[in-house]
């Protein structure tokens, strides 16, 4: 079970970095039983930004989602990189006010690359199931490979997390160590 402070710790630590206001509108394109929804359905109402949920079925089609980001101004989306993947495969050219968040799979860089041209900010977020959702974010800016460095959500933040990357350790990679993190504060799930 995921703590009510964890929840809102996270919360506010979003709306910092990599943040959200009164003046934004979210798409939220997420099922409710995948708990990244969670950041759809409650980061708008702590700073007053606008939520516009998308169905099922519109969620899954790409014209309607185009349509929905036209019609409301999003300036906000959240989606998996399989959605962005739909999106740009429909010829979808993007939008140069909008900030995507990106998680729930790995991004590769190829897919990055597309994304860039297409919004102002490309978000890679990242949390391991038994954090709050994302325990760590990073904004991609000229990726070259796939993004393998995550730093924390936002300074200040409760949160913190060490990542051992096998990339970044020929120790690692000789001794055939899979890459470990560990964690220890409140945005960790209880038993």
């Amino acid at each position: 079970m995921i703590p009510r402070l964890a929840l809102v710790n996270f919360l506010l630590s979003m709306v910092e970095t990599p943040g959200i206001s009164a003046s934004d509108t979210l798409l939220a394109v997420t099922t409710a039983s995948f708990d990244i929804s969670i950041l759809e359905f409650l980061l708008p109402l702590v700073c007053g930004a606008k939520i516009v949920i998308a169905t099922a079925e519109q969620s899954s089609d790409a014209s309607e989602l185009q349509r929905l980001l036209a019609q409301h101004s999003v300036t906000v989306m959240q989606a998996t990189p399989t959605t962005w993947r739909m999106l740009i495969e429909s010829e979808w050219e993007g939008n140069s006010g909008l900030r995507i968040f990106c998680g729930g799979e790995a991004i590769t860089a190829d897919l990055a690359r597309q994304l860039l041209p297409r919004c102002r900010e490309l978000w890679n977020m990242y949390g391991p199931t038994e954090t709050t959702i994302w325990s760590s974010t990073e904004r991609l800016t000229l990726p070259t490979t796939s993004p393998s460095v995550f730093r924390l959500r936002t300074p200040g933040s409760t949160f913190w997390m060490r990542i051992a990357i096998r990339s970044l350790h020929r120790c690692l990679e000789n001794s055939g160590l899979v890459a470990r993190a560990w964690r220890a504060d409140i945005s960790s799930a209880r038993n």
